[in-house]
């Protein structure tokens, strides 16, 4: 039988290697409104939010399939956020906000390394996972 860990524990940071750190932080805090809280120049630049999780940039060689890496944000207004972002020549849009039989409004859209990126407000209702 397995002996509890000791501590509690609970996620903090989610790193990805990116290319060029800096095109896209600036990409990040200007698309999804992130604050840097740390920064090493072309190095690494840790990004937060009102959540508790923390998105790291690190200088690195990019995944093969950027597109299988899935980053959920919850936002108050989906749709909101999507007008505002729709017509953006920085933002690609992979889909527009569409109900989910899991009970949340969600769209998407991709990062510059290819990522994607999940915007999502919960549907009445209450849910564990919002």
């Amino acid at each position: 039988m397995n002996k509890p860990m000791p501590n509690s524990h609970y996620l903090r940071h989610v790193h990805l290697h990116v290319g060029h750190v800096a095109s896209v932080k600036d990409w990040y805090c200007d698309i999804l409104e992130l604050a840097v809280v740390f920064e090493l120049p072309e190095q690494l630049v840790i990004l937060t939010s009102k959540g508790n999780c923390q998105l790291g940039l690190e200088a690195g060689p990019p995944v093969s399939e950027p597109e299988r890496v899935h980053l959920i944000f919850r936002v108050d207004d989906v749709d909101a956020v999507y007008e505002s972002l729709s017509g953006r020549h920085e933002v690609k849009l992979r889909y527009p906000p569409t109900d989910q039989p899991y009970g949340h409004r969600v769209m998407a859209i991709q990062d510059p390394v290819g990522h994607t990126v999940e915007l999502y407000t919960p549907l009445p209702g209450e849910r564990a996972y919002d």
